[in-house]
């Protein structure tokens, strides 16, 4: 068995055990909502509407169990643009490692197709994330719910059984693609996952594999040289961010003067590509609308 597939089945007990421990008591284990609705809706449609509460209960959960576990070094709830919904620092035999936790609901509704079925992240996202961060854990948490329905009202769900998986370690049987969704990853019960022993290139050969299954090579191609070219850009943002903190404000020539001397051939579109990323993520700001300083 390698370590990291070691560790990841260590992590994920740590972590399913404290989400487990929040079932098993009703003190935790109500999500209550409360509206001025009659909310008469099918009762298969209302796990729609769950996804964002569960989030935030997980988080909730984890945060508190943080201030009981020492080891838990920090627990933060990320933006939906994120590809995770939750990250984690965790302390294991005194090495800390960062996970980062997307979490999905699944519906016990009758006569709801999806059921515990999820739709996972995406082709796009997931593989450069394994490109540049080989030895990363990305485990996705799935939480089974059922609604509390009263005279066609929704009072709230309840959290009933959860797991917990590394996506690198799905089963090749079980990781489908979404054809209705283009390149979106799929898993058809999140409830019963098989975890495989493999590396990180191991996996994105799985994936790339997939992918030209449905797609070409030439489409693959292309999405690599995206893939590499937005690492480019990111790199350079980092380099800028440094290169302000140490000399700011700076003027877009002045950057390029010192960027020149990490790259040689650089180009000023690539510079207001990397600009244009910082400015974006709102980590740097111009003032006199010339010189560049970093957002405090």
């Amino acid at each position: 068995m390698n370590h990291h597939f070691e560790t990841s089945q260590r992590l994920q007990k740590f972590l399913i055990d404290i989400i487990k421990s929040a079932l098993s008591s009703p003190m935790t284990n109500l999500v209550k909502i409360n509206t001025n609705l009659d909310c008469n809706v099918p009762e298969k449609d209302i796990h729609k509407i769950a996804g964002p509460f569960i989030d935030e209960w997980t988080y909730e959960i984890f945060n508190r169990a943080s201030s009981i576990y020492t080891n838990i070094k920090s627990v933060a709830s990320k933006e939906s643009s994120s590809l995770e919904d939750i990250y984690i620092s965790l302390e294991l035999d005194g090495i800390t490692y960062d996970i980062l936790i997307d979490v999905k609901s699944a519906s016990l509704a009758k006569g709801n197709n999806a059921g515990k079925g999820s739709n996972l992240t995406s082709f796009r996202k997931i593989r450069p994330f394994y490109i540049n961060n080989p030895d990363a854990f990305f485990f996705i948490l799935s939480i089974e719910h059922q609604s509390i329905i009263n005279n066609n009202k929704c009072y709230g769900f309840h959290l009933v059984d959860c797991n917990i998986f590394d996506l690198k370690y799905v089963s090749k049987n079980e990781l489908k693609f979404n054809t209705a969704m283009g390149d979106q990853f799929q898993i058809s019960n999140s409830m019963k996952v098989t975890q495989t022993e493999r590396t990180t290139d191991e996996f994105i050969a799985l994936i790339d594999n997939m992918f030209l299954d449905k797609y070409t090579q030439d489409k693959l191609d292309k999405l690599i040289a995206t893939e590499e070219a937005n690492h480019y850009t990111a790199l350079i943002s980092e380099d800028i961010i440094n290169i302000l903190s140490e000399n700011e404000p700076l003027a877009k020539t002045n950057i390029l003067f010192y960027l020149e001397k990490l790259y040689p051939n650089i180009s000023s579109t690539q510079l207001n590509k990397s600009i244009k990323l910082l400015k974006d993520s709102n980590r740097i700001q111009t003032i006199n609308r010339i010189d560049y300083i970093i957002v405090k």
